[in-house]
């Protein structure tokens, strides 16, 4: 199976199922959303429309309603140093599990798109770069004499044809344009990948985050994590196998993907699927502001028969710290770093919608145990420490000026933590451009055939930023978890 590591384009500042989100989706719709707010709003919006020296249109007045609400979350969640209380935003225009896509992910600066990250080995792969904008495209749209965010969007969504081909022009960080022709094309949304480690007996799962079921188009992570299972059981995971579960990084996601609580409508959760059913036994319990309980079990009727083992990080959080707790409760090891440690889980309610665009209230709704109702707060997730470089020290690169030696830059950090971790090298990591690293450029410039300067200009970036994702998303690049297979072989 491909070693990748799938992702989509969002073309939405907040992205669905943000850091350390998590939630369990219910239909609950009260009778009267911010009643006293929505009176306040009425009547600004409408003494403004009648007396403001500017006029008014439905951009705007939509904008100052969309303010209004996020800040009244902000307000409550402040009050309680409740980081997950928010409005969020959720892109409608994609409901399949497989969407056509550039392979980018964006922000917008003065309602231009500008790539933020790029999917290995996508279709902008090796052709954008972060810092790059899209002014428009050649004989066709120009972005630049678009007057909203909106509307960029939608001439962006509107180009998204499978395998058609579009010249963009772009101009990178230091004002230099360029034409650049990318071919639009399927883009799998997800979040399991899958390996098998030859010459040794484990097979490898990776989730990124948790998605739930919604349609048979949109299959969610439980049914998928399913389908990739049974594949690595039929071709050659068994009794004298282990299964090594990769969550780091995992934001978490809805709780549905881990468990369906018996509703035949949805895909057994990942837990029902791990771990085997004792009436004695919760895996994991929610507990809402009324103390009510929830508790979550097995639905195998037996234990696997190979091995699990699981791998985590500081930024697994959320439904993936549920997973491995469940997990480790069972008796399973869980590697790599503590957890964020976040136990706290949320709900959601919907509140308007406009332009393909669903806004709803999330909010903290209560809290989430393990190991007879303990929570990771007071009863951290036990995990056996790895001593490697981590894939997760690495941020995501940035490039906005040519960098020299004998001067310090903030980006170079990162550079030179993904240069070290690619060629297993030792050099430093505080941001100083000296001598030895000016050397390894010029080593690098050599092996791409770029003129050997020792500087790192823009096209030398490109090819770091290559080496960069490979590192990000080529398994064979993983220290840690080289060093886990090495464990356990």
């Amino acid at each position: 199976m491909e070693n990748k590591k799938w992702l989509g384009i969002f073309f939405i500042a907040a992205i669905f199922l943000s850091f350390a989100a998590g939630f369990v989706i219910k239909d609950i719709f009260p009778d009267r959303l911010f009643s006293q707010g929505s009176d306040i709003y009425e009547t600004i919006t409408s003494t403004l429309e009648d007396n403001y020296y500017y006029d008014l249109d439905d951009t705007v007045t939509f904008e100052a309603y969309l303010a209004s609400m996020e800040a009244i979350a902000a307000a409550y969640g402040s009050y309680f140093n409740d980081l997950y209380t928010r409005i969020e935003a959720f892109s409608n225009v994609y409901s399949n599990t497989n969407f056509v896509g550039l392979g980018i992910y964006i922000d917008f600066k003065e309602n231009l798109p500008y790539v933020r990250d790029v999917i290995y080995e996508g279709p902008s792969y090796q052709k954008l770069y972060p810092g790059d904008q899209l002014l428009g495209v050649k004989d066709g749209v120009d972005f630049t004499t678009l007057d909203s965010v909106e509307s960029v969007k939608n001439a962006l969504f509107d180009l998204a044809t499978m395998n058609q081909t579009v010249i963009f022009q772009v101009k990178n960080a230091l004002g230099t344009t360029r034409e650049v022709s990318i071919t639009y094309d399927v883009i799998d949304d997800t979040n399991v990948t899958a390996h098998q480690f030859k010459d040794t007996n484990i097979s490898y799962i990776s989730i990124q985050q948790f998605n739930p079921y919604i349609n048979e188009d949109n299959i969610g992570t439980a049914q998928a994590f399913k389908e990739t299972l049974s594949y690595l059981e039929a071709n050659g995971l068994d009794e004298n196998g282990t299964l090594l579960l990769d969550l780091r990084n995992n934001p978490g996601g809805s709780l549905t993907a881990l468990h369906n609580q018996g509703n035949p409508s949805l895909p057994s959760g990942i837990i029902q699927q791990l771990l085997p059913y004792d009436a004695s036994i919760n895996y994991f319990s929610l507990i809402d502001n009324n103390e009510q309980v929830t508790n979550y079990k097995g639905g195998l009727s037996e234990p696997k028969p190979y091995e699990i083992v699981v791998l985590v990080n500081r930024f697994s959080a959320s439904a993936s710290e549920v997973l491995a707790g469940a997990l480790e409760s069972y008796g399973y090891d869980i590697y790599g770093e503590e957890t964020f440690g976040k136990y706290v889980y949320q709900n959601q309610i919907p509140i308007t919608e406009l332009n393909d665009i669903s806004y709803v209230l999330v909010y903290t709704e209560g809290i989430w145990t393990y190991k007879n109702q303990v929570t990771i707060k007071d009863d951290p997730i036990d995990v056996i420490l790895t001593p490697t470089l981590k894939i997760e020290d690495i941020h995501a690169l940035g490039f906005d000026e040519v960098m020299t030696e004998n001067q310090v830059y903030e980006n170079l950090k990162d550079i030179m933590r993904v240069i070290n971790l690619y060629y297993d090298l030792d050099l430093r990591v505080d941001g100083y451009y000296d001598l030895a690293i000016s050397n390894v450029i010029k080593n690098i410039q050599q092996q791409s055939s770029l003129p050997q300067t020792g500087e790192i200009n823009f096209e030398t970036f490109q090819v770091i930023y290559d080496l960069y994702l490979k590192v990000q998303y080529d398994i064979s690049y993983d220290q840690e978890v080289e060093y886990i297979v090495e464990l356990l072989s």
